[in-house]
């Protein structure tokens, strides 16, 4: 399933699949040889972790990535830092999600883009997370981010337990069977909302021209059996996703360069 040729981003979430695998085959997790996680791997696989009896996971060995996992755990607290923002929980209203779009301005400070295009980064956040309240329909949603300086990228992670985007576009009477679930992602991805109103539900056709084409980024969207993959150069990569590798909900990871990108926001409207 781990093509090797596949962009990092993708085969990070591939990761978590194969654990995820590896659970429901052995029914416990063994993490003791990872050293180091991308949130693209770490957040899904922190809310397994959560989810699991304390017994049937194989902590790593590196003290970090062990932290992090007990931060799932809620046995400890950690705070921001000025190179990451731990697993956060989004509140159940909107307008209270404010904080979470304040972490990130900080997480980008001094740093290129805070100069130049922290409202193009802003504004990223601002949609992904409005999709999250206006179209998933979710029970829990967190996010995750870090930043790499020695590589000059950003990374940030959304993830929800909602409803999906091929079963929001089912409720307005647009059917895609699970083999074509990564298409479903792609319309979404390129203007297609499960909002009736006239230029309504475009955000996220807003978000990835600018993450690909404004910063010269990546991004990530898998929701159901599907998953969508793409950058500023090459096609899109579509995957179906096995049985057992489902995502209950969706997730929304992004990579961005930490140096000036675009001119205007606009622009990619």
């Amino acid at each position: 399933m781990q093509g090797t040729g596949w962009p990092e981003l993708l085969r990070d979430y591939l990761k978590y699949c194969a654990y995820k695998i590896q659970y429901k085959q052995k029914g416990y997790l063994d993490l003791s040889r990872e050293k180091f996680m991308y949130p693209t791997t770490l957040l899904p696989l922190l809310i397994l972790v959560s989810e699991i009896t304390p017994n049937k996971t194989i902590m790593p060995e590196n003290r970090d990535l062990a932290n992090y996992i007990q931060v799932a755990r809620g046995q400890h607290l950690t705070d921001d830092t000025k190179t990451y923002i731990p697993l956060t929980k989004l509140p159940k209203q909107q307008r209270d999600a404010s904080f979470v779009v304040e972490k990130i301005r900080r997480l980008a400070e001094d740093t290129e883009i805070a100069v130049e295009n922290l409202n193009e980064l802003i504004y990223i956040v601002e949609e992904l997370i409005a999709n999250i309240y206006e179209h998933s329909e979710f029970k829990e949603a967190y996010m995750f981010a870090q930043r790499y300086k020695n590589r000059g990228v950003m990374d940030l992670c959304f993830v929800d337990d909602g409803i999906t985007i091929p079963r929001s576009f089912e409720k307005i009477g647009i059917i895609y069977n699970r083999d074509l679930h990564a298409e479903a992602i792609y319309n979404a991805l390129h203007g297609l909302s499960s909002k009736r109103e006239p230029g309504r539900g475009t955000g996220l056709k807003s978000v990835g021209r600018l993450v690909r084409e404004g910063f010269e980024g990546e991004i990530l969207i898998v929701s159901g059996f599907g998953a969508v993959y793409a950058a500023a150069k090459g096609e899109p990569l579509f995957i179906t996703l096995l049985e057992e590798t489902e995502f209950k909900g969706t997730l929304a990871s992004i990579r961005v360069p930490l140096k000036k990108a675009v001119k205007s926001l606009y622009d990619f409207l």
